[in-house]
């Protein structure tokens, strides 16, 4: 039989190992007696001699941290564990490289700092009236691939703004003569369903490669009074101020909403896109938004859609969106 050694540090850590004692027991038939370690259901688990408690909040316990390092060097070499202190944090792997570890890590959360006039009602307004949009296709090999995005709810009719190159998908092909050319094919079928809904079918109107915009519609039925299509801003914010964008990275559910800044409001891509019009100008944001915002609305702290988000660029942690001047064209041409 072995002897294992468990360290459970901070709050959070006490937490997550008391549930782990809870899942052993039921999975081993062990019955505690005895909230937390020292008082608590499984208090008879625990050695009283390796109970150890700061003195303290956590801001003020590194000298107790330190003891309770000396502590863990004390079980796991047999000795006294003196000198080793909170060192031990860093060296863990390299002194015992050899032992078994099962670890169980939260990080922290990080802080998100809201602008003085950021009102929760008026981004939840634009949620209500973003969408979750998946698409397939089906290529001339009838090899089968997929996409996703986000949508914006135009109006009650269940019209919806989005990306291009969610829709529809390009490939090369040999025309006369040998040489290749660009054709974009219409995803074979298009699914949308807002936050926590049922998914229903889409169908594709209008689609402008060159500004990366398209237009959709799901029947009307579907729209429900909490849906609320987006309201235009009729201007674009200032550099450096804040603004927020909604999506769903990597297909996740619910929406995110991630806070940037508008670095500038025109910007050529940089990339050599031979699909996208080189005369289209772009909103440089700071922020990096992963897949699935794509097609996501860039909304004002009032809840003002000013533009759609095109792609972001990992390598910079920047992305592009379409601004409301174009998408007013696009949709001006319908």
């Amino acid at each position: 039989m072995r002897e294992i050694i468990r360290i459970h540090t901070g709050q959070a850590g006490i937490q997550v190992g008391n549930s782990c004692w809870e899942l052993y027991c039921l999975e081993h038939g062990i019955q505690p007696d005895g909230q937390m370690p020292r008082t608590g259901t499984h208090r008879q688990l625990f050695h009283p001699e390796q109970l150890i408690s700061g003195k303290e909040d956590a801001a003020n316990n590194f000298a107790d941290n330190c003891t309770g390092l000396d502590q863990v060097r004390k079980l796991a070499d047999n000795c006294t564990g003196s000198g080793l202190g909170s060192f031990l944090l860093e060296r863990f792997s390299a002194n015992y490289g050899n032992k078994s570890e099962l670890g169980f890590t939260i990080p922290p959360s990080p802080q998100v700092i809201l602008p003085d006039n950021f009102k929760e009602d008026k981004i939840q307004k634009v949620i209500s009236g973003t969408l979750r949009l998946q698409t397939e296709f089906v290529h001339y090999d009838l090899f089968l691939t997929s996409k996703g995005g986000a949508g914006i709810l135009l109006d009650k009719k269940g019209h919806i703004l989005t990306n291009a190159h969610i829709v529809s998908s390009p490939f090369n092909f040999k025309v006369q003569g040998g040489t290749l050319a660009l054709r974009w094919l219409p995803a074979s079928r298009v699914l949308a369903n807002f936050e926590g809904r049922e998914q229903y079918d889409a169908t594709i109107l209008s689609v402008d490669v060159g500004n990366d915009l398209a237009l959709l519609r799901v029947d009307e039925s579907v729209i429900k009074p909490s849906n609320i299509p987006c309201e235009f801003s009729k201007d674009i914010p200032g550099r450096g101020e804040d603004f927020f964008v909604v999506g769903h990275p990597h297909d996740l559910t619910p929406f995110n909403v991630k806070k940037g800044h508008l670095s500038n409001p025109s910007r050529r891509f940089p990339h050599s896109l031979n699909y996208m019009d080189p005369a289209v100008e772009f909103l440089e944001l700071d922020v990096m938004a992963a897949p699935g915002f794509s097609g996501g609305p860039l909304s004002t702290a009032e809840g003002l859609v000013f533009g759609v988000l095109h792609a972001g660029i990992q390598e910079i942690a920047t992305s592009y969106g379409i601004p409301v001047a174009n998408i007013e064209s696009f949709l001006g041409r319908m």
